[in-house]
């Protein structure tokens, strides 16, 4: 097998980490990772199936989820299926710094974390200052010696339940001298 040595950063795409293969037209695909098969391709009807790592296959890649060694074997077949040239084989080996290692999201991803944090924050200060203001209020009712109701409760005042301050019973309650006024 021909070795290839890649970087992890060279390598990483939006999809994941792409390792292309260069197999001819008409060839048959099969990616392993410590003897362990995770894919294999017909290029001839466009046949892919794969497992976990293995993200995506097309003709000319392999796209994993992780930066790793794998091994890469191109088999060109005729039309009857029997062997034409043999087979191509490419081991790619990732650095030793870079194993495994994948960058974080790009930049402009984490800025939707900020505004939803600010969002939250300015939802918390609204909050609190409705609170603050519904609070006072609350504490201004109590002092007041008026039971404060509100509007939606009140069916109307008739004017005859209001009275004058000034005795109109003649009950003797405004009287300065009550025994007087009893006589």
């Amino acid at each position: 097998c021909k070795s290839k040595i890649i970087t992890c950063t060279e390598i990483h795409g939006a999809e994941g980490f792409r390792f292309e293969h260069e197999c001819p037209e008409g060839s048959e695909i099969a990616v392993e990772q410590n003897k362990m098969n995770f894919g294999s391709a017909d290029l001839r009807k466009q046949v892919f199936n794969f497992l976990p790592p293995v993200v995506k296959m097309d003709n000319h890649s392999v796209i994993t989820e992780d930066c790793q060694d794998l091994n890469i074997t191109c088999t060109l077949t005729t039309e009857n299926l029997e062997k034409l040239a043999g087979e191509k084989c490419v081991n790619f080996k990732s650095n030793p710094g870079n194993l495994g290692a994948s960058p974080g999201p790009p930049i402009q991803d984490q800025s939707y974390l900020g505004w939803i944090a600010v969002l939250l924050i300015l939802l918390v200060v609204f909050g609190l200052f409705a609170y603050y203001c519904w609070k006072k209020h609350k504490r201004n009712q109590e002092g007041s010696g008026f039971p404060m109701v509100p509007r939606g409760d009140i069916e109307g005042q008739n004017n005859a339940d209001v009275r004058n301050g000034e005795d109109p019973s003649g009950c003797g309650e405004n009287d300065p001298d009550p025994l007087q006024s009893a006589m």
